[in-house]
């Protein structure tokens, strides 16, 4: 039996995964006519993270909230590599 944060590491990654596979075709913000909203992306998995007017006040958000988690787990190359090489499930050999 797996370690539970072997486990969690594992269910991360695979959720990652989904979350990456599922990303909708990014808009082209620089194609949109003035004025338009302006649609942002997680840098991680690539989801839709936020639409904001053209002329919004304050920076959007790089990483979604589990993302971010993966970020600050340490196990976000982890997940991003597990997409690269096929996007299978995660086998976790050692913790982060």
């Amino acid at each position: 039996m797996k370690p539970d944060r072997e486990y969690a590491k594992d269910e991360a990654i695979r959720q990652f995964l989904r979350r990456r596979r599922s990303a909708p075709e990014k808009i082209d913000n620089e194609q949109l006519t003035a004025g338009s909203p302006v649609s942002y992306y997680c840098v991680g998995c690539e989801i839709l993270t936020e639409v904001l007017p053209e002329d919004y006040l304050f920076a959007p958000l790089r990483y979604c909230s589990q993302c971010q988690g993966l970020k600050a787990e340490g196990w976000l190359d982890a997940a991003q590599d597990a997409f690269r090489q096929g996007g299978g499930a995660p086998t976790s050999s050692s913790s982060e």
